[in-house]
């Protein structure tokens, strides 16, 4: 959950926790606009795919976009799957360690999740 208190107040306004947070939840409502052709086309564009990110696959050319593929690695760490995956519990991190790891994190699962993708189908 979102802590309200810490043990070590600070005088200092989380700027970048609630700026990812806004982020996050306006993507999760522009989502949840789409009608569902378009939403699945968001998730494809912007959605860390580990075929697109390894040169495997490509979209198809009515769902180009103008960002290279590396940057949807970035771009999906707004994209949600629902109400829990968006509310869900959160680690507590510290203030200075929690943008580091909010880009570390879905970035190494990213990758994380090519190689059990390719383990999977006996390539490398």
């Amino acid at each position: 959950m979102i802590p309200l208190q810490d043990d070590n107040p600070t005088e200092l306004t989380p700027v970048v926790t609630v700026t990812f947070i806004v982020l996050c939840v306006l993507v999760f409502f522009y989502q949840a606009s789409l009608a569902p052709p378009h939403a699945e086309a968001i998730v494809f564009q912007y959605g860390a795919i580990p075929a697109l990110l390894f040169g495997r696959a490509d979209l198809p050319p009515s769902m180009a976009i103008g960002i290279p593929t590396y940057a949807t690695l970035l771009t999906s760490m707004f994209m949600h799957g629902g109400w829990m995956h968006l509310i869900g519990p959160r680690s507590q991190w510290s203030a200075p360690a929690a943008p580091f790891l909010a880009c570390l994190v879905p970035i190494s699962c990213s990758f994380l999740e090519r190689t059990s993708w390719c383990s999977c189908r006996g390539s490398a």
